[in-house]
């Protein structure tokens, strides 16, 4: 199994700094991806600070998540989460050449409409 992240697309909020995805490469799911994992910005980027959103639909209290742990434990969740962050960094620095692009993206009035760059990250522990 795979992590792929992508820019943001030019009509994307200014506070989305990548789009994620799980692409599956062996079993029953081979060939298929899982979309919809979005990662944040945190109100207090100064500090480096960002969150992922996970596939959810609205329900009448909030949000009901996709994905979700077998026993119950919301900190598998947050494991995950926690995992897909760690991926991120590796490749926020590896497209931006070693230099964080948050602040370039916060900062920026319109939204980009350079080139869209797709990586992904492969960690044979999934």
């Amino acid at each position: 199994m795979k992590l792929r992240f992508k820019d943001p697309n030019e009509r994307a909020p200014k506070d989305i700094l990548a789009e994620a995805s799980l692409v599956f490469e062996e079993g029953p799911l081979a060939g298929l991806s899982l979309v919809g994992f979005t990662i944040w910005r945190g109100k207090d980027d100064s500090k480096g600070k960002y969150w992922v959103s996970l596939p959810a639909k609205q329900a009448q209290k909030g949000y009901f998540d996709f994905l979700r742990s077998t026993d119950g434990d919301i900190k598998d969740v947050y494991a995950f989460k926690d995992k897909v962050l760690e991926k991120f960094e590796a490749w926020y620095k590896g497209a931006s050449g070693g230099e964080d692009r948050r602040e370039e993206r916060a900062s920026r009035p319109e939204p980009r409409r350079e080139r869209k760059e797709e990586r992904e990250l492969g960690d044979d522990s999934w």
